[in-house]
């Protein structure tokens, strides 16, 4: 029979387990001071890859209705742990609809974007770098809040 104590010690445990989120290998992100993306600034992350060599890569953009365009251009660049560029190209965000202006995002005042940049990448175990540039004509660009990376389990 189950005694209070263990039925209390279960239920927490799966409400503990029910929160993690077993997909995400790494996620991080970068927040920029003010809401300024300098062109200066960009932004790596570090991460490890074990015996799942298979994984996704997304970006995440938070931006609020300060930012003045429709889109947003960012170079990213994967890296391995010797500095040997594996992966780069410059991928368009689209943050609102080029029409009505409508925020592409989920969000209310703060807006979050994630677009896949790499799917069903084939990693060897180590230490890789991914860094995020953004390429506007912009040298201080407004209403950005943060850019981040999430790595998961690929389905592929």
């Amino acid at each position: 029979m189950i005694n209070k104590f263990q039925a209390v010690v279960a239920v927490m445990l799966v409400l503990l387990l029910s929160a993690c989120n077993f997909d995400a290998t790494f996620s991080d992100n970068h927040d920029f001071q003010e809401g300024l993306w300098n062109m200066d600034s960009i932004p790596s992350f570090e991460f490890e890859i074990g015996n799942e060599p298979l994984q996704d890569v997304a970006i995440k953009v938070r931006s609020n209705l300060e930012y003045p365009y429709y889109n947003l251009y960012l170079q990213y660049t994967l890296t391995d742990q010797q500095g040997t560029e594996l992966a780069s190209d410059l991928v368009n965000f689209v943050l609102y609809d080029e029409e009505t202006g409508k925020p592409q995002g989920k969000g209310n005042s703060i807006y979050q974007y994630a677009a896949p940049v790499l799917e069903g990448y084939n990693f060897t175990p180590g230490t890789y770098t991914f860094s995020v540039a953004q390429y506007m004509r912009m040298a201080e660009l407004p209403g950005v809040l943060s850019v981040g990376v999430t790595v998961s389990n690929s389905e592929n």
